[in-house]
């Protein structure tokens, strides 16, 4: 190791805080990668409580869907 760095001039810190940086960088990427799927799950899941609180509402209110509709045309 003291030949590197007596081969390119930096210290032993620089070294170490590329260590670092790669670990901090690798954790970070499989964090992210880990978190794509719960993300795409919460979005569905988002998705039919939305669907599903729509049809709730058309069943108990059908005269807004009804000139809801009507408003559209």
């Amino acid at each position: 190791m003291k030949d590197k760095l007596v081969k390119s001039g930096h210290s032993r810190h620089y070294y170490a805080f590329r260590r670092f940086a790669k670990g901090l960088f690798l954790t970070a990427s499989l964090a992210i990668v880990a978190s794509v799927p719960v993300l795409v799950a919460y979005g569905v899941s988002v998705t039919q409580t939305m669907a599903e609180t729509n049809q709730e509402e058309k069943r108990e209110n059908p005269e807004v869907a009804v000139s809801s509709y009507v408003e559209a045309n």
